[in-house]
């Protein structure tokens, strides 16, 4: 099926199979591209959720204030003491996160954060310090003695606020900065992606147009005079001109063309009994020049001998004129002795006959002359019969 196809059609098709192969592996990355940033948003996303740290601390700082203030209400009345163990338990947690932050930071060699985290810390244990005395002045001493301690515990909590709430949006924009990019990337590389995928797509789409254009003409102008030359007809053209092998395939179909047109020459030429044409092999394997040329030299040597013979039969038809007009006086002298012979031959024809006409009367008269001997001798023979006897008589 691939080898009736025609030649552009197979051009199209091998340029269109790796251009759908990139194609593919541009979509199947931007896919994977978009899976990356959903991943990473959702990681983002996940992050911001579940990773509370910083405000889980920021949450015990107020459990604490809760749980000590709830106690320092009540006073510890109707068996409401657990304030303390409850202000305790956050109280841990947030050092326990805490003591999270410092381990990464010292990790990292991050000097300036643990200074940070050392201060927070300082802060938080005057802050839960400072309620706590107060939470157990206002159990054991009333609300008087509470309130003398409640601005110390005022003052020590904005300090802590004023030191966490900084780290606290540090920590929050540390993460959105850390995957804000790695997203912003990864969009830029989808938008990319598709750039680039519909980019290589005209690019290929042009280069095939130009090879198309380049190659198909070409060939097919070629294919149409070899069709032409198929059926006879070497007056075909091939303009096409190109340093390339569809140059080269070109420049070897006009040599083709003009060595054919060369042969049609010639062999019109002889056609026309013109046998002085002049015919010379392209190489050793140029088996109808070889054959055209020994036909040549084999009609010139034919025709050589035909002149000779023709010279020949000349020379001798001018012989034979002469022999014939020699004949010709002959015959005209022979016709005349002919005449005489006729006229003799008349004379003699006339004295024959008369010899005839002396020769039957001589017969006549020899007849008669035997007729008359042939009495004689009966007679004789009597005489002599008739002397015999008379001598016996005597």
């Amino acid at each position: 099926m691939l080898k009736d196809m025609k030649f552009r059609n197979k051009l199209a098709i091998g340029f269109s199979i790796p251009m759908g192969i990139g194609t593919l592996i541009v979509v199947l990355m931007f896919f994977i591209a978009h899976r990356v940033e959903c991943l990473a948003e959702q990681t983002r996303d996940k992050h911001m959720v579940d990773d509370h740290r910083v405000t889980d601390m920021k949450l015990h700082v107020v459990q604490v204030q809760q749980f000590l203030t709830d106690i320092s209400a009540t006073r510890g009345l109707d068996e409401l003491t657990d304030g303390f163990e409850k202000a305790k338990e956050h109280h841990d947690a947030f050092i326990s996160k805490l003591n999270i932050y410092r381990e990464t930071f010292t990790n990292k060699k991050d000097t300036a954060r643990q200074t940070t985290l050392d201060n927070i810390k300082t802060a938080f244990e005057a802050y839960y310090l400072t309620g706590k005395k107060m939470a157990q002045a206002y159990v054991q001493n009333g609300p008087r003695a509470g309130n003398k301690i409640m601005l110390e515990f005022d003052t020590t909590a904005d300090r802590l606020t004023t030191l966490l709430d900084p780290f606290a949006v540090e920590q929050n924009n540390e993460v959105w900065n850390s995957l804000n990019p790695i997203i912003s990337q990864l969009k830029f590389a989808k938008i990319a992606l598709v750039l680039l995928g519909f980019g290589a797509g005209l690019v290929s789409l042009f280069f095939i147009w130009l090879f198309v254009r380049t190659i198909c003409p070409p060939l097919a102008m070629m294919t149409e005079a070899a069709k032409k030359l198929a059926k006879g007809d070497v007056d075909q053209q091939v303009t096409f001109v190109a340093k390339d092998e569809i140059g080269q395939l070109a420049d070897s179909f006009r040599e083709t063309i003009n060595y054919l047109k060369e042969i049609a020459l010639t062999a019109e030429k002889m056609s026309k009994n013109d046998l002085t044409a002049t015919l010379q092999p392209k190489s050793e394997r140029d088996s109808l020049g070889i054959s055209l040329k020994k036909m040549l030299g084999n009609l010139n040597d034919v025709l050589g001998n035909v002149t000779q013979a023709v010279a020949n039969v000349a020379a001798g038809t001018t012989q034979i004129s002469d022999a014939t007009e020699q004949l010709s006086q002959g015959a005209v002298e022979q016709a005349a002795s002919l005449e005489e012979i006729s006229s003799s031959m008349t004379e003699i024809s006339s004295q024959t006959k008369l010899n005839a006409e002396h020769a039957t009367q001589a017969n006549t008269i020899a007849k008669k002359s035997r007729d008359s001997a042939e009495v004689g001798r009966e007679q004789m023979s009597a005489a002599c019969t008739t002397m015999g006897e008379i001598n016996e008589s005597s």
